[in-house]
């Protein structure tokens, strides 16, 4: 199932309900394999002076680009189903505290 899809079943948050909003993004989220975004931190680069480093940086850079092109695609996520009225109100950090709170 597409993001389009599970988003046609989410009314927008707009301040009531949160709850229920939460839920059904973390479902979307977690169905599309985008949740542990919100979870993990952004990867941190091998230390330079460790053993293989060659091979733990490109493992690195590879799982730090899977990150942040997920971390974008739940951010997106994130913000279509917020309504407009309140949308402007959250950057980056504000939507991934939003879902991970309770309210």
């Amino acid at each position: 199932m597409t993001a389009e899809s599970h988003m046609k079943n989410i009314k927008p948050f707009n301040g009531i309900d949160f709850p229920l909003w939460k839920e059904k993004v973390q479902d979307i989220l977690k169905s599309l394999e985008l949740d542990y975004v919100l979870h993990k931190d952004k990867p941190l680069p091998p230390s330079s002076d460790i053993e293989e480093y060659d091979e733990k940086m490109h493992k690195y850079q590879f799982k730090l680009e899977k990150w942040e092109q997920d971390n974008k695609f739940a951010k997106r996520i994130i913000k279509r189903s917020i309504s407009e009225g309140i949308r402007e109100e959250f950057d980056d950090t504000r939507t991934r505290l939003l879902v991970n709170s309770s309210f």
